[in-house]
Parts: C-alpha cells; structure tokens; sequence
C-alpha cells in the first residue's frame, strides 16, 4: 500500500492538507515534541482503533479506509519522517 500525498490525482488538496501543515510545522521547528512522544507511542502500542482513528484517520479523508491501524500509522510516519525507519515495538 502507498501513501498518496495531497494534490495527486484523483485525490482533493483537503483530504491531506491537516498532513501537509503538520509537516511543514515539523520542518519549521514547530512541535518539537511530536516525534519523540509519537515514536515512544507506536513502540508501547499506546493507541487502541479507537483512539487512532479519532486522533489520526478520521481527518484524514484519503487514508486508505481498508488499511489497518498499524498501516495508516505507517503512513502517517513516513508523511511525517521519510527519512527513518518506523518504531519497532521491540526498540
């Protein structure tokens, strides 16, 4: 499965902006503090479907709806943090 970013076709600019702003803000110096508490999150398999959908997937419109959590959660951190691996539980 690939993650789509915002503007491909087939896809509206909305369905990704909330992923495109949080990235930027990243790259800004903006929430210093995300990748550290998301990565300590994802290896003690904090989020239950619930709360990842609320906080993650239901905005995101273009998250593919047929993925599991561990995949949309694979997605968002590679839209956030292309250039690392994802967390291991095991890490």
């Amino acid at each position: 499965m690939e993650f789509v970013a915002a503007g491909q076709p087939g896809r509206g600019r909305h369905e990704l902006q909330w992923i495109d702003d949080l990235r930027a803000g990243i790259a800004a110096g903006r929430h210093p503090w995300l990748h550290e508490e998301f990565t300590t999150a994802l290896r003690a398999g904090t989020f239950t479907n619930e709360s990842w959908h609320t906080a993650y997937a239901a905005p995101a419109l273009a998250l593919d709806k047929g993925a599991g959590m561990p995949d949309q959660q694979r997605h968002v951190w590679q839209a956030l943090f292309p250039d690392e691996p994802f967390p291991r539980a095991d890490a």
